[in-house]
Formats: C-alpha cells, structure tokens, sequence
C-alpha cells in the first residue's frame, strides 16, 4: 500500500502501525549512527580547542600580572584567573557530557543496525581502561582547578605577607 503522506515511500501494514521495509531502517540508523559519530568527534574536538584557548588565556594572564605594578591590577587579574578557570572548568564539564550522551547513543546504535543488516559479531568499543590520570577529562580538570587554586592563592598571598 502507498502511503499518502509519505509519497513514494511503500510500509507494510499490521495491526494498523506501519513498518517502514528494512532498508529505510538501515538508512536511518546509518544516518543516526553519522550523527552521533560527527557529534562525539565534534564535542572532543571543542574540549581540546577549550583546552588550548585556556593555556592561552592563562600565559596572557600571568604575564600580565607579572609585568604590572599596580595592586588593583593584579588584584583585577587575579580575579580574572579564578573567574577564567571556573568558566573553563564548566565548559569542560558540560563537553564531557555531550561527548558521553554521544558515545552512549552510537554503543545503543551500531548493534542495531548490525542486527538491521543481518550481520553478526558486533563487539562494543572498547573502553579506556588504563590509569584515570591518563585521561584527557582528568588532565583538563587538574589544570582549570590547579590554575584556579594558584590564582586564589596569588590573590590570598599579600594578605598573609603582612
């Protein structure tokens, strides 16, 4: 039966739901599957650009609160540093969570449109299973923290001087 809504596109009726024919199930889940790929690579590919704009912004700081004389400068820049490596430290949280929400969807994905093309032996990716502070998520983390911490600290050391 042809479909009025859908022109040109042939499903099978039972039970009045239709089924789209196998084919259109593999597509979409071909499609999905791209989808998820493109967006996991595109999240890892954010972090790491965070990553670097932070290492950045960081050595402008630092210099600049190295190379000023006046108090309310670094003061200034110090709170800059903190308020940098809070923001940063959320970016990065928030793209560790899109990159899992993506990674989640092609592991649901991939065994489905296996299953779809009759094809056996699907095997999960593997995970990383090695030293956590290997990790990139760890690694990125200890650097927004550490350089938030050394920043609190700069701001905190003058009043201890006294």
């Amino acid at each position: 039966m042809k479909n009025p809504s859908n022109a040109g596109l042939y499903t099978l009726h039972i039970m009045e739901h239709e089924i789209p024919p196998i084919s259109d199930n593999i597509i979409a889940l071909q499609n999905v599957l791209e989808h998820a790929r493109e967006m996991a690579n595109h999240s890892d590919e954010i972090r790491m650009r965070n990553f670097n704009f932070f290492i950045l912004l960081m050595a402008a700081l630092f210099t600049g609160f190295d190379k000023s004389n006046a108090a309310i400068w670094k003061y200034a820049i110090s709170l800059t540093g903190i308020a940098t490596s809070l923001i940063f430290w959320g970016l990065d949280i928030r793209g560790g969570e899109l990159l899992k929400y993506n990674r989640e969807k092609i592991e649901i994905t991939e065994p489905l449109l296996w299953k779809a093309a009759g094809l056996t032996g699907w095997k999960p990716i593997p995970s990383f299973t090695g030293i956590k502070f290997i990790s990139h998520k760890y690694l990125y983390r200890t650097m927004f923290i550490g350089f938030g911490v050394a920043w609190i600290a700069i701001l905190l050391l003058p009043f201890f001087n006294r």
